[in-house]
């Protein structure tokens, strides 16, 4: 049984072609390329890496559904994927709230709450270390960050390479968040 459900989620990593990278930066580890002709090549995310990374982003999100008091806070680079992902997480059936801006999070005056960034692609002002530092003391952990930019600080957090351009791989992770945290179905 355990087998299965290792090939079914290689599967689904081929399917929602999370394995394929499309940046622009030559000199990354995180990717193999492949030459497949003279002018065509194949970037492909080094799956191991790319397996490790998803199963502790799950492993988190589950760890994260025994907390209380805890909020999960996804901060993406366009509206649009905002709009997507509040469609496709499926808010009511989540045993943890769950808010996607495309602005960096900000906790005024509730420090009871804890929240638990995600951070996916390279939202405006991604590249500034100083908000980074003032998350801890505002209860704000950041947990991962899913991009295909090289990063120099990486703040204690783990690392998904990939570029999130690409529909199919919005969906993919969007699908992977959405079963980590749903309620557990009570037995009729």
């Amino acid at each position: 049984m355990k087998k299965n459900n290792n090939t079914n989620f290689l599967k689904d990593l081929i399917d929602s072609d999370f394995l394929f990278a499309h940046s622009r930066d030559k000199g990354n580890n995180a990717k193999v390329r492949f030459q497949l002709s003279h002018q065509k090549s194949v970037e492909i995310v080094n799956i191991l890496d790319l397996n490790k990374s998803i199963k502790q982003l799950i492993r988190m999100l589950k760890l994260s559904t025994k907390i209380s008091a805890l909020s999960i806070y996804i901060w993406v680079e366009d509206l649009s994927t905002v709009e997507i992902l509040n469609h496709l997480l499926e808010k009511e059936n989540l045993s943890v709230p769950v808010s996607v801006k495309t602005t960096p999070p900000s906790q005024q005056g509730d420090c009871q709450s804890t929240q638990l960034l995600l951070v996916l692609g390279t939202p405006q002002g991604y590249f500034k270390s100083s908000i980074y530092y003032n998350f801890f003391q505002r209860n704000i952990f950041l947990v991962c960050k899913v991009n295909s930019e090289k990063d120099k600080h990486l703040f204690g957090c783990y690392k998904i390479f990939n570029d999130l351009r690409d529909m199919k791989k919005i969906i993919f992770l969007s699908i992977i968040i959405n079963k980590s945290i749903r309620k557990a179905r009570l037995k009729a």
